[in-house]
């Protein structure tokens, strides 16, 4: 309680993915973020531009009820309704959890605002399905997260949801999830991010290497490959998070040392 947070934007005042704002602990990254890609930060020829509206927000984090989600960049569908008490008093029902791969599949077909994620559906021997195996339909799209949610409703049990795994922040931007921490008496949730773009990005914005920014880390993704991640925080009611002062990141990059981005030692 009490933590400096961050969070970088294109625009200021914009919202993020359903409205939901997200923050980080790490300026640099947020610095990074408030850039505009002009091709995917994924490549290795990825380049950033700081844009005339491109701005940082400094906030205080304003709350202890905070829900960590996970350790780590990908995490069980599981393990989630396990933090959100599923079945228990109090805690999210079947009928909330399904709305959760729907949100995941709406994710996937476009229907649902916001980018890609990774994730992984297991047969009962533990094996990776094959995302192409599933039927094709322009009417009525399906995906192995829509086929894996009928068996979910069938079944309902954490055995099974155990054979789905996907980013953690997936899970976050679902808002079946935010409902049912928030119905638990959380006000923030707090998980490690994955930052891959910044890897390509970092050095030509900032001048620094990604691994040597304060507040990133290395961390393995759902693909067991390493990539550089970032604490974020999102916010589930007003006041848990409350803003300081919004600077336009030209200026900030003008003002700021630039050893203070880089992390200790």
């Amino acid at each position: 309680m009490g933590m400096d947070l961050y969070r970088g934007t294109q625009t200021p005042g914009a919202k993020g993915v359903r409205g939901a704002r997200s923050y980080t602990p790490s300026l640099p990254v947020a610095i990074i973020w408030s850039a505009e890609p002009s091709d995917s930060w994924s490549s290795r020829e990825a380049k950033a531009k700081v844009l005339p509206t491109s701005t940082v927000e400094f906030a205080r984090l304003n709350t202890g009820k905070i829900l960590e989600l996970s350790d780590y960049t990908y995490i069980t569908y599981a393990e989630i309704l396990k933090l959100l008490k599923y079945k228990k008093r109090g805690g999210i029902d079947q009928d909330e959890a399904l709305k959760i791969l729907k949100y995941l599949h709406n994710r996937i077909t476009g229907m649902a605002r916001g980018g890609e994620f990774k994730y992984t559906v297991t047969d009962s021997e533990g094996e990776p399905l094959d995302p192409n195996s599933v039927p094709f339909s322009f009417t009525s799209p399906m995906t192995l997260i829509s086929e894996f949610k009928d068996e979910f409703e069938w079944d309902g049990s954490l055995d099974t949801a155990e054979h789905l795994t996907a980013d953690t922040f997936i899970f976050a931007d679902a808002p079946a999830v935010q409902r049912a921490a928030l119905k638990l008496g959380y006000e923030v949730l707090m998980y490690p991010d994955v930052f891959a773009g910044g890897e390509f990005v970092a050095e030509k914005l900032l001048g620094i290497e990604v691994y040597d920014l304060k507040g990133v880390e290395e961390d393995r993704d759902l693909d067991g490959e390493y990539i550089p991640t970032h604490e974020t925080f999102r916010p589930l009611v007003e006041g848990a998070v409350v803003p300081v002062q919004a600077v336009l990141t030209s200026e900030l990059l003008r003002e700021v040392d630039m050893s203070e981005l880089k992390r200790a030692g």
